[in-house]
């Protein structure tokens, strides 16, 4: 349903209010009107003059879409453990966030991704692995992974997952893995994780590669409030 176009404007001109303005008393504001009970005029118009002069400052504030728009300089604020939710927020994990697991992961010289935006290449000593650790708030939901690779034509297989790890203990969220064959950069979607973050979590991203001629590029983590 849109926003109505007209709010409906009753006792009041839109700076002062109309003359006939009675406010009810106490008693009978918490009992309202009674069956067969005739209000006044004057008692009518005040009740319709603060609900015009309540619907024009809501329309102040809220968009025909439903979005909120508060006064320059003014904050929403959300009491207790309240949030303020989004929709799904796509968080860009670029190459150069992600570090070696190990000195044996053997990552090819001159492939570390840093300021030239370039991507992970794995050396010929070795297969390689990278990991990222990931700021996840607890409550926040991990609803899908978006993962940029090239196989170079090797279809060995190239494995991806979310852990988490608690104290000491590190554990697997989702795994998945690509054994495709293609000679460019392609992206494979791990979807429906749908997990949501516990207190004293910390989650990363981990990827392996299954030969020296892979090479990656980062990863896209769809995030919302659930």
């Amino acid at each position: 349903m849109p926003k109505p176009a007209t709010v409906p404007q009753f006792a009041h001109t839109g700076a002062t209010p109309a003359s006939g303005i009675v406010e009810p008393s106490p008693g009978k504001k918490a009992s309202g009107f009674l069956p067969a009970e005739e209000p006044t005029a004057e008692e009518c118009n005040w009740l319709f003059m603060w609900i015009y002069l309540w619907f024009a400052w809501l329309n102040t504030i809220l968009t025909s879409g439903g979005g909120l728009t508060p006064a320059v300089d003014e904050h929403v604020t959300l009491s207790g453990t309240g949030r303020y939710k989004h929709g799904d927020i796509a968080h860009p994990v670029h190459g150069g966030a992600f570090q070696i697991v190990a000195v044996a992961s053997a990552i090819a010289t001159g492939t570390i991704p840093d300021f030239d935006c370039s991507a992970w290449g794995f050396s010929s000593a070795g297969t390689g692995e990278v990991v990222a650790w990931l700021d996840v708030p607890v409550g926040m939901r991990i609803k899908s992974v978006k993962w940029s690779f090239n196989k170079a034509s090797q279809a060995a297989a190239m494995n991806f997952k979310v852990r988490k790890r608690v104290s000491a203990t590190t554990s697997d969220i989702v795994t998945d893995s690509d054994v495709t064959s293609g000679a460019s950069y392609i992206t494979k979607t791990t979807s429906a994780i749908n997990y949501t973050a516990a207190t004293d979590e910390r989650i990363c991203l981990y990827v392996a590669a299954g030969h020296t001629a892979h090479a990656f590029d980062g990863a896209i983590v769809t995030l919302d409030w659930p």
